[in-house]
């Protein structure tokens, strides 16, 4: 008997809104945006059309970097935990942490997506694992 992906993808968004802030009845919510259609007769002065929001569910956490001696060097990399039902994430969209897609607008503060991570077993996404851009600084110890 197959495995029914598509419902495992909904288990593991439930899981992430239960275990992502439990200060929230419903989660921690972040929102994808999407940046609109490109057209227009120039590509070189495309027209560029209204950017979509997407509200998505996340676990939040950072990673400290090393270096090849597993020294820790002065970054942190900042990943998140992000639901797949809904919307496809790509490189090139950006993310607002602790802001739903109905509250998001242009002003919102969005931080570059560097890097997605699917987690695709059976090639079926089931959740993402996103780089964003982490800010250096130092980590107590």
């Amino acid at each position: 008997m197959a495995e029914d992906w598509a419902s495992i993808a909904a288990e593991v968004e439930d899981a992430i809104r239960s275990v992502s802030d439990t200060s929230q009845p419903s989660g921690f919510p972040a929102t994808i945006r999407k940046a609109g259609t490109t057209a227009g007769a120039n590509p070189w002065d495309p027209d560029t059309g209204t950017p979509t929001y997407h509200t998505v569910w996340i676990v939040d956490g950072d990673r400290v970097i090393r270096d090849e001696t597993g020294t820790r060097i002065e970054r942190i990399e900042r990943t998140l935990m992000v639901s797949a039902t809904g919307t496809a994430i790509e490189d090139e969209d950006m993310i607002a942490v602790g802001i739903a897609a109905e509250d998001a607008s242009e002003a919102t503060q969005w931080e570059t997506i560097k890097e997605v991570r699917p987690v695709a077993p059976a090639g079926v996404v089931v959740y993402y694992s996103l780089v964003i851009d982490g800010a250096p600084g130092k980590l107590s110890t």
